[in-house]
């Protein structure tokens, strides 16, 4: 029987900006069992075999490695315990830090009436490789 290499493709949501950043963020940390990148990032330093297995099989592009490289002081805030997210302003684009619910009405410029949205999970998509094709 073949041996098999199982990722999982992630697609943002939404496709760009610092929210689909932060959806990336956030379920690499969640898949990873990581509180925050900086808790991530000392795993991965450390080579903490199970850190390292699990993104092993995250299939990150270099346009979504370029996108949280970008918004890195954004999604830098992100944690998974407690859970905060990032919330962005539709009108005045602004960005806050916020856990639980977005509030109703933009808070972050003077006068903005807008609404913010806030960042959900990344859509994880099974992939299975068959590594025997590849070997043989």
């Amino acid at each position: 029987m073949a041996a098999a290499i199982k990722s999982a493709t992630l697609t943002a949501k939404p496709a760009d900006g610092p929210l689909a950043a932060a959806s990336l963020v956030t379920t690499i940390l969640k898949h990873c069992g990581s509180k925050s990148l900086e808790e991530l990032y000392e795993s991965v330093r450390a080579t903490d075999p199970k850190v390292i297995a699990k993104l092993s099989g995250m299939v990150v592009t270099e346009d979504q490695f370029e996108l949280i490289e970008s918004y890195g002081d954004i999604v830098a805030h992100l944690r998974t315990g407690p859970t905060t997210s990032i919330a962005l302003c539709d009108k005045c684009g602004k960005t806050t830090v916020i856990t639980g619910t977005p509030p109703k009405k933009c808070a972050l410029t003077l006068g903005c009436e807008g609404t913010p949205q806030k960042s959900a999970m990344a859509t994880k998509t099974p992939v299975v490789a068959d590594v025997s094709a590849e070997t043989a």
